[in-house]
């Protein structure tokens, strides 16, 4: 297969990362892949994109078909016959523009959940473009080999941007209710970048920094640096209020880390109560946290601050159960592999 790829690469971003790992299975599997680069969101020019995405660097659309993970208003960049569009939205209303851009534009749709294919096809996407491609963890990185032996403290582990989607205004406050100052426990959250690039983040968050058992690293990591933060965790937690996907839930699971999640949204494709503790939720209007829709017409969910609460003592006490939770999950389908292929499949 060839084919053109018209994407930010260079970020941190969720979105670049994607397009970096299917990209990179496409050519570890033969095919001729023409990389055209935008610039975006965490755009860094010094980030290594390896040699075979380097080599594909090009200013033009040479392939009939072009795969992009773009925000709609984008795809009028886009040169070549045959046009695919990677997307994923957190609230239950994507942003009004989008469906007569993806009909118009779009030969076909990729979201990664069926909660995804839900919403687009509610808001007047074409049911017949639309077509469900989970995201992925590289199991070469991601996995249990070196998990350290049981440590004096427990560590909670949150990787996420400092938007208040993430809510992680109600995480802080709930472990902090939970185990107050508490020397032998800690929650190490994860940042990209510190609170003020973007409209969406929560400043509020910051009053949480210094304390002493609350570790806050902004800074970009390597996959390997990312991987080994999951192992050295002895539960990962994100009380999202929204998420497409969820690949952080993913990586966690493959590294053999316990998993709390809220039950509403895009990681309730694969998780349940069978491998994660899923924290209770009311649906409440999401307003200015849901990304390009300035309506504030969708819907989120909002964690219970008592549950959360509750579950990160049951996750401090009773670690062997959550141990055998996370072990139950098979994580084989859901690899950069069986994406680049079902993605083929498609296409």
């Amino acid at each position: 297969m060839e084919i053109n790829y018209f994407g930010l690469l260079r970020s941190y971003a969720s979105w670049a990362k994607a397009g970096r790992c299917v990209i990179g299975e496409l050519m570890r599997s033969g095919d001729r892949v023409h990389v055209f680069e935008r610039r975006g969101f965490l755009y860094d020019a010094g980030f290594d994109l390896g040699g075979s995405i380097e080599g594909a660097l090009t200013r033009t659309f040479p392939a009939e078909a072009t795969l992009t993970f773009e925000h709609p208003v984008n795809y009028r960049h886009i040169k070549s016959p045959k046009k695919y569009g990677m997307l994923v939205y957190e609230s239950t209303v994507i942003p009004p523009d989008w469906p007569a851009i993806i009909n118009n534009c779009l030969d076909l749709v990729f979201v990664p959940s069926e909660f995804n294919r839900g919403i687009f096809s509610s808001a007047g996407v074409a049911d017949e473009k639309i077509r469900v491609l989970p995201h992925g963890v590289d199991p070469a990185i991601y996995n249990s080999a070196g998990r350290p032996q049981k440590k004096d403290k427990f560590t909670f582990l949150c990787a996420a941007m400092p938007q208040k989607r993430k809510a992680l205004d109600v995480l802080l406050k709930a472990f902090t209710e939970a185990f107050g100052g508490k020397p032998d426990v800690e929650l190490v959250i994860k940042f990209p970048y510190e609170p003020g690039k973007s409209a969406y983040d929560d400043l509020s968050i910051m009053e949480y920094r210094g304390r002493k058992n609350i570790k806050f690293i902004f800074s970009g990591l390597q996959e390997e640096e990312m991987a080994g933060l999951y192992r050295n965790a002895d539960c990962f937690v994100l009380a999202s209020r929204g998420e497409g996907f969820g690949m952080v839930y993913l990586e966690a699971l493959a590294c053999a880390t316990p998993v709390i999640a809220t039950g509403w949204g895009g990681q309730t494709d694969f998780l349940d109560d069978s491998n994660a503790l899923l924290v209770k939720y009311s649906m409440k209007p999401a307003g200015s946290m849901q990304y390009g829709n300035e309506t504030g017409n969708g819907l989120m969910a909002e964690p219970d601050p008592d549950d959360l609460t509750y579950k990160l003592r049951y996750a401090v006490e009773n670690h062997g159960m959550m141990m055998e939770k996370t072990a139950g999950f098979d994580n084989s389908k859901y690899t950069w592999a069986r994406t680049a292929s079902t993605l083929k499949t498609f296409i």
